[in-house]
Formats: structure tokens, sequence, C-alpha cells
């Protein structure tokens, strides 16, 4: 996509939260989801990455999160990233 240009108009805008802020939307986002979005902030992972994962999947011991799947669709696959261990 090199020398292409598109112009686009666009209204979004940014808020940007104080971490008080930011804890109390976390306080009020309902479980299971409040876990996924903990979950996504500390490993970045894709979403289908964190629901394909297993208790197999993570290695206490050596802090690791290993991404072997993904879910998507209501079915497993292969996760679109590498399959490199999230420590």
């Amino acid at each position: 996509m090199n020398w292409v240009s598109q112009r686009t108009k666009s209204d979004y805008r940014a808020i940007v939260m104080t971490p008080k802020q930011a804890f109390e939307v976390l306080l009020n986002i309902p479980e299971p989801r409040r876990t996924l979005t903990l979950s996504d902030a500390a490993t970045a992972l894709r979403v289908a990455e964190l629901l394909g994962l297993m208790w197999k999947d993570l290695d206490f011991d050596g802090l690791v999160v290993y991404v072997r799947r993904a879910y998507v669709w209501g079915r497993f696959k292969e996760p679109k990233a590498s399959k490199a261990p999230v420590s």
C-alpha cells in the first residue's frame, strides 16, 4: 500500500480518563467480562485467543501462558498470532 493516500473523516474523540476513573469503569464491568478485560490488558492477547485458553495452557510455576488455540464462531482453530508463550 505504498504511495496510496486515503482521506477519512471521523467524529471520533478519545476520552482521557484518570486511573481512578478507569478503575471505577472496571469495577462496573460484570463477570466474566471483567476477567477477560483484565486478562487482555495484562497479556495483549486477542479476544479469540483468550476465549480459547484452557487450564492446561497456564504454567503457574513458570508464569507463562501458552497460546495454542483460538475460539471463533463456536469452534476452536489455530491462533492468528504466533504461538509464542506470553510471560
